[in-house]
């Protein structure tokens, strides 16, 4: 799709007497699964399918929102504790398992995946990149050797208080057989470390790696959920300050699943190893300062990925920084995954033929990455 293209589609909107932004903004307030998706669904006050392209932006699909007529107020400040928790407990929503058995699934997954990562590239683990105890990198090798290769750095998720790089190797096969060099950071999760710790263990570890491997043909950034975030807060960072001592050539980033405005969290269980107070969970939520994600550099392009069964609360979110950013002037694609959890969005980064890994791909190499 082209991004020309994705402004006539804006003519709906205006035939209906509708600024984009009113557009969004009802968008917002109903079911978000609702909103990215055109295929199945229902809803008590459904009134039809109309296409929706946003501008300035390539979506991987037609977009479509439902609901039209629906006059729902969102604001989930208003929300019970117990909404709150749902919307914010991934497990609840996943269409394969159930909550109390998706975790376990995705833990195996992974784990096996990671020992197959690790028995497929070459490898050069636990090298320390601080003087932490978790503040190491693995570092996974293309079996070929090729010069200046670029290298992707993986933030692993588990809301930040789960899960390690040792569990963090299972997409590699796929992407050293590419030719890129996969880099998993450690960081300290709660509740030993706390949020403004963990971005500051992440930002290190990426100045480290471009200290060390001035090789590469650029740094590019994956996170999931928790890394996600992670992801964004390393795009913000003022690289100019004297801890960093370098400016990494951080050309692109996919951020899947993640969340972007961490003040929903304060009235969670999530929160309870966390102890974010507001004055934290706003420093530390990149949707409230997208354009310091903007530095200006013309070849930096951005993904947000979601999946179609996450919960609609991290939906919500990535629609909404994915439009923040491009209201800053960032070439960021939004991408829905069909058929796919919180859980799964990642897990299947293993396989090549998927739509993640085939966006990586073109994220890394396709100069024009239209997708």
């Amino acid at each position: 799709m082209s991004r020309s293209s994705s402004y006539q589609e804006r003519s709906w909107a205006s035939a209906h007497g509708l600024s984009l932004s009113k557009v969004l903004h009802i968008a917002q307030s109903v079911d978000v699964s609702f909103v990215l998706y055109g295929s199945g669904g229902s809803g008590s006050c459904s009134s039809g399918v109309n296409r929706l392209y946003f501008p300035g932006s390539f979506v991987s699909q037609s977009h479509t929102v439902w609901n039209m007529e629906c006059n729902m107020e969102y604001s989930w400040d208003k929300w019970s504790k117990e909404e709150l928790e749902k919307q914010y407990s991934p497990s609840c929503w996943s269409h394969r398992f159930s909550s109390d058995v998706v975790i376990d699934a995705h833990i195996a997954t992974i784990q096996k995946g990671t020992e197959q990562g690790r028995a497929y590239a070459q490898t050069m683990l636990d090298i320390p990149y601080g003087s932490g105890p978790c503040q190491l990198i693995d570092v996974y090798l293309p079996r070929s050797p090729c010069p200046n290769p670029p290298a992707l750095i993986y933030i692993h998720g588990g809301y930040w208080q789960m899960l390690s790089k040792d569990l963090s190797g299972f997409m590699v096969p796929p992407l050293v057989d590419l030719g890129i060099v996969v880099v998993v950071p450690g960081y300290t999760t709660a509740p030993k470390g706390d949020l403004d710790q963990m971005v500051v263990e992440m930002r290190k570890a990426v100045a480290f790696v471009a200290k060390q491997y001035s090789q590469f043909s650029g740094i590019y950034l994956c996170g999931h959920s928790a890394g996600a975030h992670l992801v964004a807060m390393v795009l913000a960072t003022d690289w100019t300050q004297p801890e960093y001592g370098i400016q990494p050539n951080i050309r692109g980033a996919m951020l899947v699943s993640g969340l972007y405005d961490l003040r929903p969290l304060l009235n969670t269980r999530v929160n309870d190893p966390l102890k974010l107070n507001m004055e934290a969970a706003v420093r530390n939520s990149p949707e409230l300062f997208p354009d310091a994600i903007w530095d200006g550099q013309l070849g930096r392009r951005l993904v947000i990925a979601v999946g179609q069964h996450d919960p609609p609360e991290f939906r919500r979110q990535s629609l909404e920084f994915h439009q923040r950013l491009v209201k800053c002037g960032l070439p960021a694609v939004l991408i829905d995954v069909t058929n796919v959890d919180h859980f799964d969005v990642m897990d299947r980064l293993n396989l090549p033929d998927y739509e993640l890994t085939q966006a990586l791909k073109k994220l890394i190499y396709d100069e024009e990455f239209v997708w």
